[in-house]
């Protein structure tokens, strides 16, 4: 069994870097959205919520219309791909009603970077780059603390 452990970091952004991580973090909620909205149907049945197909069927387009790296567009399309799998599991297998995932809401947890969109380059003096639409600035990790939720 694999266990994913989350650790929460502040991030020491230069003044000057604010807009182009708040611009990748937008562009990563349009690419969610659009694999979302792409994966959706009124018809739980035909909800499409496997990574493989939804990959197939909207990671060209996302990636002609953002200037989101690959693996950031790989990320979005797992996001909504669970999110999308979690209605389809409420309304079949619960018995529950569920919408549509909605990237705008907090709770579809818009600002996750994995391994493969973060990169260390100095351990030593505690930074990180993050990938992002035009430039990778350096952000200085200020505190990590584990969350106990896993």
């Amino acid at each position: 069994m694999e266990v994913v452990r989350n650790i929460q970091l502040k991030l020491d952004v230069p003044e000057d870097n604010h807009e182009v991580l708040d611009e990748t973090f937008e562009q990563f909620r349009q690419a969610a959205q659009h694999v979302a909205d792409h994966g959706w149907n009124d018809n739980p049945y035909n909800i499409t919520d496997t990574k493989n197909t939804l990959h197939k069927e909207t990671y060209s387009d996302v990636r002609e219309n953002l200037s989101l790296q690959s693996s950031l567009v790989q990320s979005a399309r797992n996001l909504a791909a669970t999110a999308l799998g979690n209605c389809k599991d409420r309304i079949l297998e619960d018995g529950k009603k569920a919408s549509k995932p909605d990237a705008s809401n907090p709770l579809f947890r818009m600002g996750r970077f994995s391994g493969r969109t973060t990169t260390n380059f100095s351990l030593k003096r505690k930074r990180k780059s993050t990938s992002s639409t035009s430039m990778r600035p350096g952000l200085r990790v200020l505190r990590r603390s584990t969350s106990s939720f896993c």
